[in-house]
């Protein structure tokens, strides 16, 4: 029998420490509560996932020997369960798999004397929601206020000193922010680790985090029940006693990267291993030099000393080890105590090209007996267990299961042959307002296209305009992408609707957002930096002379043509002097040896500061930019040799600590400041004043002091980028506070001054939603008031007898004669001038979606008047069903996004369910072609907002399968449309590429059988292919038992509803793609 392997991310719940402990106060055996008022677990709790990872797999097993059997009754002994509160099953349960053996608790509030629950409510501490009486917006128990309620209407106010903490105001209590504090974060969290937590009457103990978690505050708990094996297990035979002195924050993220996401499991035995020591570049070269000195940072240029790592975590990988992946460039790997990008490469072949047939030729550690079964060669870099135990010990523990993290992706423009820049790259390059100009043309020529021509506009939407880096880019209109495409395949009247005149503008509305925030396209990709491969060859034979093959201010990447001049850039990206200027030399060695893709770089750090240049890289799947695009290689030639590179002279001292609860605790709270966004953004404000200068005549002498503070923040963002796996010795919190008061500028109404194009970020990123009054007296400002809403703030403009004065934000902000605001100045004057550009279909394009769906032959002959009455009452049934469905889901969803109580990935986590929850409901509601239509266009009229939101749902895919009624009327209108073909000979141009408009091929959505018996024959085939009993089929499609079974009846013949075909089809083809590990077993 073949084993099911289970590669679900499993969803867990998501708590506050502070809601923890104020529900084990109130109630110390059975905790927080998960389930509602019904008992069920309430769902919308479950907003984390533990993902697919080796740690998974471990806990499933860990369980599953605990608690052979499960009992419905006793939720610990589930370990995971599906939507319907039913114990998960790998082979029947469709939908999300839940958990509650793992929780994700947050520290983000302090326990307060009055505590904000369900939005508007403030509990006193030490009492339940649920159990508090509210008259008139208060609560009280034994003559004492419980509980406010705050936003509503109040009849009868009670007296201000019985309520220290609220305002009455508008007629309704308002909260203060001098709430009094019973416990703050830092002391929840101490309390909770060294404590454990109960929640639904279990007992939860802290588990472990990862290093990216850390830097967000969170951590995560495991039922108690588990926690030991889990411990046992992640140690890798490593014993720490409790309290013993260990380096901890080293240990910490060791332990957890056995939690990282995986794609899939690859064997690795011991035997096949060789581990080769690790080799160190020692040079000198003149640098900005940072130092800690007397607890503070000072950089400056000197002549240092540099030392590379030149494989930190790296390993080569032989071909045979890749299995299905043999065709990438890099496999992430991780096991316990060991992370590696592991580079494909042909080791047997260069131990067969050197003369290599036995182990005892091999420089190096390994258990082969055969020169054949060495098939990885690593360092003590990727081996962490070597910083706590000894490499025989790790290898007696090692299991052969390695879970593959990722590999080299391509990007997601042009089929990967383009890549976005991004504003903290252009703001470091001295260029030009032409250069700008020209740097920009060819996006702003796109988006012209794209807003006058359909066939362009699709082509876009089918790259899914989305960045490796989506800091600041909106998905807003990403979800509607999928849809929009297809309708754009259905026929050309779509293009005349006011969806798509709307869609377009915010398509161009988000490229241009894009724009402004410095995410331009050029030729090239993100390339994983692999260092000197052909050096770890020699190494492993003992030949290597510490010389490289790859010559000093050259790469080899397979994207770019051998002599090709290229720029690099790693992120995140701080200043001039982290851009690498190249040339890409392709090198026969490296494509013998080595299994080079187009996103694969191959570099040398031998006697070459480059590991510093690229802010700190090393080789554990580090990605860099890479572009041949000549006007920023230009740009960054121009000052190339007048600014050094930023080098960290600061060493992380090693730091032991107790292993305790407590010392995690406060460790885990040190780690969760983070400050890499200030650093990143201070940085940014200082490159604009560096070449705001020298564009002024300022020499490159003048702004050196400015270059070193700017120097420092690279280096601050490297110590804060680590500070998760190691202890930063520097106070980074101060070092800002000290940079951003010698560079502090402020205008008339003393708001600090920014370059202008934050202007833009600031406002995509919602830091300018609030309005600050002003009174205005001569050249004196006096700020009166901040309010989040405009009309407020105009009102007191217009009412007051003063001179007021109301700006957008708590900025202000300058031009400067900088890369990122000439690019602003330049989308100013040629798009936006531009923007009434002539629109194709302009005069027409106010057609509502029914206009798509073009007329049936049963629209075109119902001349019965008493059919069509009885067929249009229907329909209005059917319509207050769908208004009443939609509604409620739209509700809810306005609901989720204006609360304070979710972040915004969760919101619209919750959100996404909610329309799932919608489309499901909504497909149970039988109707057919004719009748959609009509209720399509009823909507339209009436309720245009509900029309578009139903048009969207029913689009969107529900269990894997499209509503069917709509479906169907989509295939009926179903006519060829024009679409770009790339071309060597075409006459349009889009960017690099040339293409022609050719007439598209009809888009086919149809069952593809003669007629049902042949579709009940195949359906037949695939039940008894799989095994699947006819009842489950019918229940998994809510397809009446009883129907399905006369449809697949030999004798009876019987049709089905072309709905319930086109469902059955489509989960047919999931079921199919779900399985084809079956076919390769």
């Amino acid at each position: 029998m073949v084993e099911i392997i289970n590669t679900n991310a499993v969803y867990i719940p998501s708590l506050d420490g502070k809601d923890i402990y104020i529900s084990n106060s109130l109630d110390p055996k059975n905790g927080y509560r998960l389930k509602n008022k019904t008992g069920n677990l309430n769902l919308s709790r479950f907003i984390n996932s533990l993902d697919y990872s080796l740690d998974l797999i471990k806990m499933r097993q860990v369980h599953k020997s605990l608690f052979p059997v499960a009992n419905a009754e006793q939720l610990e002994t589930v370990f995971s369960f599906d939507e319907k509160g039913n114990e998960y099953d790998e082979v029947h349960s469709r939908g999300k798999e839940y958990s509650c053996q793992v929780i994700n608790v947050t520290f983000k509030y302090s326990n307060k004397e009055f505590n904000r629950v369900r939005g508007s409510y403030y509990i006193r501490f030490g009492y339940r929601i649920d159990d508090l009486v509210f008259d008139d917006c208060i609560a009280w128990d034994d003559g004492e206020i419980v509980g406010v309620q705050t936003g509503e209407k109040v009849n009868n106010p009670v007296d201000a000193e019985e309520l220290p903490y609220f305002i009455f105001k508008d007629g309704m209590y308002r909260a203060k922010d001098n709430i009094k504090t019973c416990n703050n974060v830092a002391d929840i969290r101490s309390d909770i680790y060294e404590n454990g937590f109960v929640c639904e009457g279990i007992k939860y103990v802290r588990f472990k985090r990862s290093s990216g978690s850390s830097r967000v505050g969170k951590c995560l708990f495991i039922n108690e029940r588990l926690y030991n094996a889990m411990h046992e297990w992640e140690m890798c035979g490593i014993q720490v006693d409790e309290g013993q002195d260990i380096d901890l924050a080293a240990l910490e993220p060791y332990i957890a990267l056995t939690l990282s996401s995986i794609i899939d499991t690859i064997e690795i035995k011991p035997e096949n291993i060789l581990v080769v020591d690790d080799y160190k570049s020692v040079f000198h070269e003149r640098a900005i030099a940072t130092r800690l000195v007397d607890g503070q940072l000072v950089s400056k240029p000197e002549d240092v000393e540099i030392s590379n790592s030149i494989w930190d975590g790296q390993s080569l990988m032989d071909r045979s080890l890749f299995g299905e992946y043999s065709n990438k460039g890099m496999l992430l790997l991780r096991a316990r105590f060991f992370k590696s990008c592991c580079f494909n490469a042909n080791i047997q072949q260069w131990f067969v090209d050197h003369g290599i047939k036995k182990v005892s030729q091999l420089n190096g550690y390994t258990r082969a007996k055969k020169i054949e079964d060495v098939k990885l060669i690593t360092t003590p870099s990727s081996i962490k267990y070597l910083k706590f135990g000894t490499l025989d010990h790790w290898l007696d523990t090692l299991e052969t299961t390695f879970g593959v993290v990722k590999y080299e992706k391509k990007t997601h423009f042009f089929d990967g042959r383009m890549v976005q820049t991004h504003y903290q790259l252009i703001n470091t390059l001295q260029m030009t307002y032409e250069e700008v100009e020209q740097f920009i043309k060819p996006s702003l020529d796109y988006a012209r296209m794209i807003k006058t021509d359909p066939a362009v506009l699709r082509h876009q939407i089918s790259y899914q305009y989305q960045s490796p880096d989506d800091t600041f880019y909106t998905k807003a209109v990403t979800s509607k992408n999928d849809i929009i495409y297809r309708l754009l395949g259905m026929n050309d009247r779509f293009a005349k609707t006011k969806m798509y005149r709307n869609f377009c503008n915010d398509l161009i509305k988000s490229f241009i957002k894009n724009l402004r925030c410095g995410h331009v396209l050029v030729r090239g990709n993100y390339s994983t930096l692999c260092g000197n491969p052909i050096e770890m060859l020699k190494m492993s034979i003992g030949q290597f002379d510490g010389s490289s093959i790859i010559e000093r201010d050259t790469v080899h990447c397979e994207m770019f043509e051998s002599g090709k001049e290229l720029l690099g850039s790693r992120s995140p990206h701080v200043t001039i002097g982290n851009i690498l200027v190249t040339r890409n030399v392709i090198r026969p060695e490296i494509a013998r040896y080595m299994n080079p893709t187009n996103e694969i770089v191959y570099v040398n750090s031998i006697q070459e500061n480059l590991l510093e240049r690229l802010s700190g890289a090393d080789f554990d799947s580090d990605t860099m930019l890479l572009t041949d695009n000549e006007i920023l290689v230009t740009a960054a030639k121009r000052n190339y040799d007048n600014f050094p590179v930023p080098t960290k002279l600061v060493e992380s001292a090693k730091r032991n600590r107790r292993y305790t609860n407590r010392e995690k605790a406060d460790l885990d709270i040190k780690t969760s400041v983070n400050k890499i966004g200030e650093i990143i953004n201070l940085s940014q404000e200082l490159n604009s004043i560096l070449w705001d200068r020298i564009n002024k005549g300022a020499s490159i002498d003048d702004v050196m002091e400015l270059y070193c503070d700017i120097s420092q923040l690279d280096v601050m963002s490297n110590l804060e980028i680590d500070s998760a796996k190691r202890e930063n010795p520097a106070n980074n919190t101060r070092e800002l506070q000290l940079l951003k008061k010698k560079y502090d500028v402020r205008d008339k109404k003393n708001r600090h001054v920014r370059p202008l194009f934050f202007k833009y970020i600031d406002g995509y990123k919602g830091y300018r939603d609030d309005y600050h009054v002003y009174l205005e007296d001569g050249e004196e400002f006096t700020k009166l008031c901040k309010t989040d809403k405009f009309k407020e703030a105009q009102e007191i403009k217009n009412n007051s007898e003063n001179k007021i004065v109301v700006e957008r934000g708590r900025m202000s902000y300058k031009m400067h004669r900088t890369s990122m605001d000439y690019l602003q100045k330049c989308i100013n004057r040629i798009y936006v001038k531009s923007s009434s550009v002539f629109i194709p279909y302009a005069t027409e394009s106010n057609q509502g979606l029914s206009y798509v769906l073009l007329p049936t032959k049963d629209n075109k002959e119902n001349s019965n008047c008493e059919k069509h009455t009885k067929g249009k009452d229907k329909s209005s049934q059917m319509e207050h069903l769908f208004i009443d469905l939609i509604s409620d889901a739209k509700k809810e969803i306005q609901t989720i996004w204006e609360s304070d109580e979710y972040t915004s990935k969760q919101k619209r986590e919750l959100a996404y369910q909610i329309k799932e929850n919608c489309a499901s409901e909504l497909l149970k509601i039988k109707v057919n072609e004719t009748t959609m239509r009509n209720i399509l266009s009823s909507l339209e009229e009436n309720h245009p907002d509900i029309a578009r939101y139903l048009f969207f749902t029913l689009s969107h895919s529900v269990r894997g399968f499209m509503l069917s009624c709509l479906h169907r009327v989509i295939q009926e209108s179903i006519e060829p449309v024009d679409v770009l073909q790339e071309d060597t000979n075409g006459d349009i141009y889009i960017y690099d590429f040339k293409y022609l408009k050719v007439h598209g091929q009809k888009e086919e959505y149809n069952l593809c059988f003669e007629n049902q018996i042949e579709f009940a024959e195949y359906v037949r085939g695939f039940i008894e292919k799989y095994g699947i009993r006819q009842d489950w089929l019918a229940t998994q499609l809510e397809i009446d038992k009883a129907i399905l079974g006369r449809f697949l009846s030999v004798d009876s013949h019987e049709s089905m509803s072309k709905a319930n075909c086109f469902n059955l089809l489509s989960f047919i083809k999931k079921y199919k793609e779900g399985m084809k590990w079956l076919e390769l077993v």
